[in-house]
């Protein structure tokens, strides 16, 4: 079998001040023979431009899955303030054409947070799934869970998870999702998984052990206001996750975008100095293959010795054409049985 890649993305949240958007866009207008002509701030120029950097890299994927949340919504409790337009079937077009743009030959969809893409009980994202062509799975367009296998990869895809401010708590929520998830597995008999994927927190972390590994994907809106509620605002984290799967056996790399402090100038003795031009500097991580076997594959190479062990080690292995990588310490993956 082919290797096949999976990309996943999450929290478009289209439509706000401060997310992707195209460089120029028509809009909807009450005036049919004179559209509405909106054109992207710094922000969202720069956005684009790295989403198209990741759509040339890593396009035409096999799976795409997006975590939640393509479109912001109306933003009812500021009354609209922060958004380029509140007319949700604006949103809803301007993510499908991002969309799109991936040309995958599969597309599925998990539900984001009702305040961003609810209507009145309608939830959109299941509209926003038949509108792009998604996987329709048993009765859903965009389940709140999503249990994906593929090549002997087992996938755990939710768009939910608690957050953290603080850099050195954001571990936590990830690992106690898996925690959970194997609780789950050993008392409630539920699908185990090798890989969980969460979103949500706009910041992009990931933790491992033994039996599994849990990333929480990075989102395509940067800094807002309601990030500064309660302290001081963390920045979010830009950019999107590969995986690359073959006979039971994945590698996953990120590529996560840095930009300049576009929300907040400085100001230098009296002088306002601008938030920038929306340069854009890519994480040395995107070079970053990790190679790790899932259980099925550890089984079958080295068979019931290792229950209980776990001597796999996993290496990294870089693409073509790159040779200085930051390496990162990533655990083993589970060496015990699937039942």
């Amino acid at each position: 079998m082919a290797t096949k890649s999976i990309v996943f993305l999450s929290d478009f949240q289209v439509g706000h001040d401060l997310a992707i958007l195209p460089p120029k866009v028509e809009l909807q207008s009450a005036a049919p023979a004179s559209p509405s002509i909106v054109y992207a701030n710094d922000v969202q120029k720069a956005l684009y431009r790295a989403y198209m950097q990741l759509v040339k890299a890593w396009g035409r994927p096999d799976i795409l899955v997006l975590n939640g949340e393509p479109i912001d919504g109306q933003q009812s409790k500021n009354m609209g303030v922060e958004v380029v337009t509140a007319n949700l079937h604006d949103q809803l077009n301007i993510a499908k054409d991002l969309i799109e743009l991936w040309n995958a030959k599969s597309i599925y969809l998990t539900r984001g947070t009702d305040y961003h893409s609810t209507l009145k009980g309608i939830p959109l994202e299941e509209v926003f799934g038949e509108m792009v062509g998604a996987e329709f799975i048993k009765g859903h367009y965009a389940p709140h869970e999503l249990q994906l296998e593929e090549e002997g990869v087992r996938f755990n895809i939710a768009h939910h998870i608690g957050g953290s401010r603080w850099m050195h708590y954001r571990h936590t929520p990830i690992s106690r999702e898996m925690a959970q998830h194997l609780i789950n597995v050993a008392i409630h008999r539920k699908w185990e998984a090798d890989v969980l994927i969460r979103s949500h927190a706009h910041y992009y972390v990931y933790a491992g052990n033994k039996h599994m590994l849990g990333i929480v994907t990075p989102a395509w809106q940067t800094q807002t206001w309601y990030s500064f509620r309660g302290g001081t605002g963390y920045t979010s984290d830009i950019g999107g996750i590969r995986f690359l799967v073959k006979d039971g056996e994945y590698n996953w790399e990120s590529e996560i975008f840095d930009f300049p402090e576009f929300q907040i100038p400085r100001v230098v003795n009296g002088k306002v100095i601008d938030y920038g031009t929306g340069d854009i500097k890519s994480k040395r991580n995107k070079d970053i293959l990790h190679h790790i076997p899932t259980r099925k594959v550890l089984e079958e190479s080295h068979g019931e010795e290792l229950l209980g062990s776990h001597p796999h080690r996993s290496r990294v292995v870089p693409r073509p054409g790159h040779t200085e990588l930051k390496r990162h310490s990533i655990p083993s993956t589970i060496t015990t049985r699937r039942k």
